[in-house]
Formats: structure tokens, C-alpha cells, sequence
């Protein structure tokens, strides 16, 4: 395939690794340029499309809290990360979530590593990396690089933040320990458990 080559917009969407409603939502922005056909089918210029590659791709600012009664600081991240992108001169989209710091099925998070699997994010911009996730986010940036998505931490003060929701991490893994150790209820467990809702106490 040489790059003054034209090819359809299925071909397309393939080269580039989105769909092929993504490649008529560009065409509709301007973003790409498509030639019509005597039969009035699309036809793209390959070296067109390899110089839109990297320029279509997506900034996404990602921002998590634990629970509802945190909402302002989730617009606080928000806010912050914005306000970067701004200053770079990026257009951004954000991806929010509430939901806890190990729970990898939080929707925001999923549709995120959709789109950095499908090679559509070029930067992927956090408060802090616990924002992502607090147990498996190296994992993600893994699959950032492969992917080829830059990302960038954009530090903030949080840790009354990250204090309180260490808690409520730690009593999520502690409610999975209690379901399991109360299945098999001996005189060990009964003390582990109860060392372990001893520092659930004191950390709340």
C-alpha cells in the first residue's frame, strides 16, 4: 500500500484502530478528508490519514473519588487537570468515576483502557496515580505504553484525600475477609477477625 494510495472507510478505520463511526464523525468535523466515488462511495488518501493519526487522538483527564459525599473534590480535580490541559493548549475529555480506589469494573476506568487498547488516547492526565487505581494502576500504565499513550501526573495536595479512603479500601478488602472467614468459623479466625475489624476502628 503506498500512501497516495485511496482505500474505503472500513480500510480506514482499520489503519487508524477506531470504528468506522468514528472515521464519519472526523469526516464531519473536518478532521479528514474523504473522496466520493463515481458509485458515491468514501475513498481516503492513506497519507492523509497517517498525518491525522497522531492529532485525532485524545487527551483524557481522569478523575475518581470514593463516595458521593466527595463531589467537590472530584470538580477540584477536574478543575486542576482542565486547567493544565489549557495551558498546553490540549482540548481534553474527562472521564470521572466514584467508586472504590480497587475496584478495576469502576465504567469510567473500563471505557478508559477501551480506548487506550484501541490506540484512540495519546495522553492520559491524573491528580495522582491512587486516582487511577490504588492496587493494579502499574498494569494500566503498561498498557499505556504499548499502546502508546503519554502519561502525565499532575500532582495536587490530597492527602486528607487519600487517608480517608485508604479506610474505605481497607474495610472493602476487610468485608471480603469477613465473608470468607465466617464460612469457616475456628478460634484462629475468630482472632484474626477480630484484629481486623480492631484496626478497621482505629483507622475510622
Amino acid at each position: 500500500m503506498t500512501k497516495d494510495h485511496l482505500i474505503s472507510i472500513k480500510e480506514a478505520a482499520e489503519l487508524l484502530a477506531v470504528s468506522t463511526k468514528t472515521i464519519r464523525r472526523w469526516e464531519q468535523q473536518g478532521k479528514i478528508k474523504a473522496i466520493r466515488t463515481a458509485g458515491g462511495h468514501r475513498r481516503f488518501n492513506v497519507s492523509e490519514l497517517l498525518g491525522t493519526q497522531n492529532s485525532a487522538k485524545l487527551t483524557i483527564v481522569y478523575a475518581r473519588i470514593g463516595n458521593h459525599q466527595s463531589t467537590e473534590d472530584l470538580e477540584s480535580q477536574i478543575t486542576i487537570l482542565q486547567r493544565f490541559c489549557h495551558e498546553n493548549n490540549w482540548d481534553s475529555q474527562v472521564i470521572k468515576d466514584i467508586g472504590g480506589g480497587i475496584n478495576s469494573h469502576n465504567p469510567g476506568l473500563v471505557r478508559l483502557i477501551k480506548l487506550i487498547c484501541s490506540k484512540q488516547v495519546k495522553r492520559l492526565i491524573l491528580t495522582h496515580t491512587d486516582r487511577l487505581l490504588r492496587i493494579g494502576a502499574d498494569l494500566i500504565f503498561t498498557l499505556c505504553e504499548i499502546f502508546g499513550t503519554q502519561v502525565m501526573i499532575v500532582n495536587s495536595p490530597e492527602n486528607a484525600l487519600v487517608e480517608e479512603e485508604l479506610t474505605e479500601d481497607f474495610n472493602e478488602i476487610l468485608t471480603v475477609f469477613k465473608s470468607r472467614l465466617y464460612g469457616s468459623r475456628n478460634s484462629k479466625n475468630s482472632q484474626l477477625l477480630a484484629d481486623l475489624q480492631e484496626i478497621a476502628r482505629r483507622l475510622g
